[in-house]
């Protein structure tokens, strides 16, 4: 599998949360593409984790998922350097969206990061 996304609010249940994408990805080591969508619990944890497929992860895509803060989306410029593309919107727990869309255009300087709520 190259690609998973999970959309909407049934996808992921609050028992599972972000535990159950650490133990799916895990188990997905070759995954070039990941999409979350409109996901009320997936959070810091859940992009964390993410860094276990960070030699194969392209693209990732993080939009209407309350969750995520500040601190998630720089995390992503830490532990996802390989980043190509990086689509993000909706995110209301992000607090300084600005600062955090121009920390990851200079730390992921080979990816096309795009933040539909911030104005360039």
């Amino acid at each position: 599998m190259h690609a998973m996304a999970q959309d909407g609010t049934g996808a992921i249940s609050e028992p599972f949360g972000n535990g159950w994408i650490r133990h799916l990805i895990n188990g997905l080591q070759h995954l070039k593409k990941v999409k979350f969508h409109g996901c009320p619990y997936v959070g810091n944890e859940a992009l964390e984790n993410l860094k276990a497929i960070k030699h194969t992860l392209e693209h990732l895509q993080i939009s209407q998922c309350d969750q995520v803060t500040d601190k998630g989306l720089l995390g992503v410029s830490e532990n996802l350097k390989l980043l190509k593309s990086l689509v993000l919107h909706g995110l209301p727990g992000v607090k300084d969206k600005q600062l955090c869309f121009k920390t990851l255009k200079s730390q992921l300087p080979r990816c096309d990061v795009v933040y539909q709520d911030v104005v360039t």
